[in-house]
């Protein structure tokens, strides 16, 4: 959606996740980095969550729901990007009213979890775009989407034309054996 080489890319909460690996492997990147408060991979490409660098693409999937001030969080990713950037995320949402019956809320670490409209109005809040993309592999967790959060309302838009005509991410659709 960028349409551009030599991406910075950060990957924050990157844990033990190698997906840094393969993203510094692909034609566009020239960089990427992985931010999380501590540098669980003994890794070289390590920043802590205080870096003041700012990259074109943070990506922070399945980091949200870990989230205990997620104003503040948020913020702090959205500092990390560039203004023509965008912060793609992953999490789960919340498509009812009672969450008694659910697991993915309850499980440990898990202290955030949104619905569609809490997470606009925490985007508006950042004075942030966001779009939320249900991802094809909602077969499997008909729950998980995808965030796309921009800084500038002409990023929004040109993400908005590349999600119209690829709704699927590149990184789908793939085969379950």
């Amino acid at each position: 959606a960028l349409k551009r080489s030599g991406l910075s890319i950060a990957v924050f909460g990157a844990g033990l996740s190698r997906d840094h690996e393969l993203i510094r492997s692909h034609e566009s990147v020239a960089e990427c980095g992985i931010i999380d408060l501590v540098n669980f991979q003994n890794s070289t490409y390590f920043e802590p969550v205080t870096t003041k660098r700012r990259f074109d693409v943070v990506v922070a999937c399945e980091v949200f729901e870990h989230f205990i001030h997620p104003r503040k969080e948020l913020r702090q990713c959205l500092r990390m990007l560039k203004d023509n950037g965008i912060l793609l995320a992953s999490t789960n949402i919340n498509a009812a009213s009672d969450i008694s019956g659910q697991t993915y809320p309850f499980l440990y670490g898990h202290t955030s979890y949104y619905s569609s409209r809490s997470l606009y109005v925490l985007a508006q809040n950042q004075r942030a775009f966001l779009r939320i993309v249900r991802p094809e592999i909602s077969k499997i967790s008909p729950l998980k989407r995808y965030l796309y959060f921009t800084k500038t309302k002409s990023v929004d838009m040109l993400l908005g034309s590349y999600l119209d005509s690829n709704p699927v991410p590149p990184s789908e659709p793939f085969e379950l054996s």
